[in-house]
């Protein structure tokens, strides 16, 4: 939980810095640090627990054998992980909060399934 925690922290400076130096201090900068560091968050942590998942999915089934089997499910983990995070860059990039809501809400029931079925 810390290290997602972290890398969404990092992220946020990075961006923040570059919208402080593009349009300085404004109220466009503080509703983009509330969404960001709200949704942000929470995004970072689904993705890493989708590649958890994944992750432990495969070291449980395959743990005495590294084979190619095991490396296309932890690539199907690290996909949907990139996948999760460009749809949300596109839709924070484009202004939709709407359907930023919606899909980690989404995001959340999917991952609340690979969970519970397992």
């Amino acid at each position: 939980d810390i290290c997602r925690t972290l890398i969404s922290f990092f992220e946020n400076i990075l961006y923040f810095k570059k919208l402080y130096e593009l349009h300085g201090i404004g109220k466009d900068l503080l509703a983009v640090y509330f969404s960001r560091n709200l949704f942000s968050v929470i995004l970072h942590v689904l993705c890493s627990s989708v590649l958890a998942y994944y992750f432990s999915t495969v070291y449980l089934k395959y743990k005495a054998s590294f084979n190619l089997e095991f490396i296309k499910i932890l690539f199907v983990g690290f996909l949907l992980s990139i996948l999760l995070h460009g749809f949300f860059d596109i839709f924070l990039t484009f202004g939709l909060t709407f359907f930023i809501v919606i899909y980690l809400i989404g995001s959340y029931f999917y991952l609340s399934y690979l969970f519970y079925k397992d």
